[in-house]
């Protein structure tokens, strides 16, 4: 009789442990069981995009399954941004987020989605932009252009890469520190923008250097300033924007976001899953040859950072009230 006892509580804890295993727990292990999404909110050829696909070549090797890129540009990354957001919470579509769309529009206007909105997976990329003018110009360093500016007040034309882009964001307070005054127009991503200073459309632009470094290379683009603390090793020549005298630095960011009640189990898998492949020596490889670089964030952390970067871009609020 006794052991007939401790046979039937045996078993009734066993059941009972497999009665309180959380269906999430279970879906962690199960993922990824179908290819991953991940939707890039532009158009092709700016950062997000050449990231994206890079992080896809060696995807399948760290995440057990393809990681599929689609371009879905469009209201400077809102229109993907809200397609992840109202997806399902399972883990299987992701957005290719970035300061723009992430930070910067839901924390200076009220629009797209940020912190509040959706899970952080991972930050991907940390860079600082650099500012370049086209060949032709009649500036060639960055004192000739705000000299040229006060000469010529709303003649120079500067094309922006979406919302609250770097160049954006440096315009913005030099024209309100200074009383200069500069015209600008937004494209549908780095990209385009790019693509508009390259054909002398625009006057000068910025971009992440590894964007600018194959142009600067090849004497198509000239470099102008740079906007982080200190210079790039990639330009030593080229001064920061505190050498010229004004004391600010503009990041950008990239990262992995998920719809908004994504299992925490889950996040943190992917959140391993993308530590691997921005580990893996091909991406490393893919990387230095593309020239786009890599600063990772784990899930954690990343959702710390991009809180923090929410909250001091608030602030800011005030220098684009018209």
């Amino acid at each position: 009789m006794n052991k007939q006892l401790r046979k039937i509580g045996m078993i009734s804890i066993l059941l009972l442990s497999l009665a309180i295993v959380s269906p999430h727990g279970v879906l962690a292990q199960e993922f990824p069981t179908k290819p991953v999404t991940l939707i890039v909110p532009f158009g092709p050829g700016g950062e997000s995009d050449l990231i994206g696909r890079a992080l896809s070549s060696v995807a399948v090797d760290h995440l057990g399954q393809p990681l599929i890129i689609q371009l879905k540009p469009g209201g400077l990354g809102i229109i993907g941004t809200d397609l992840v957001a109202k997806a399902a919470p399972d883990g299987y579509t992701l957005l290719s987020a970035g300061d723009g769309w992430n930070t910067s529009l839901p924390a200076i206007e009220g629009r797209s989605k940020g912190p509040d909105d959706m899970e952080a997976v991972c930050r991907l990329s940390y860079n600082a932009s650099v500012m370049c003018t086209h060949p032709n110009s009649p500036f060639k360093t960055f004192k000739e252009l705000m000299a040229y500016i006060k000469a010529n007040p709303g003649k120079v034309l500067t094309g922006l890469g979406g919302p609250y882009s770097p160049g954006q964001m440096v315009w913005v307070k030099l024209m309100k520190s200074t009383g200069i005054s500069i015209r600008m127009v937004s494209f549908d991503g780095a990209g385009q923008s790019l693509l508009a200073l390259l054909g002398g459309n625009t006057d000068v632009g910025a971009a992440t250097p590894q964007m600018m470094l194959p142009h600067i290379k090849s004497k198509k683009l000239i470099p102008l300033v740079y906007f982080d603390k200190e210079r790039s090793q990639d330009f030593p020549e080229v001064p920061t924007l505190m050498e010229e005298g004004f004391n600010m630095t503009i990041i950008q960011w990239r990262g992995i976001t998920a719809p908004k009640g994504t299992p925490q189990p889950v996040i943190q898998k992917l959140g391993m899953a993308f530590k691997k492949i921005t580990e893996d020596e091909s991406l490393k490889a893919l990387m230095q040859k593309t020239g786009l670089s890599l600063n990772y964030l784990g899930p954690d952390e990343f959702a710390k950072f991009w809180r923090a970067d929410y909250e001091s871009t608030k602030e800011l609020k005030s220098l684009f009230k018209k």
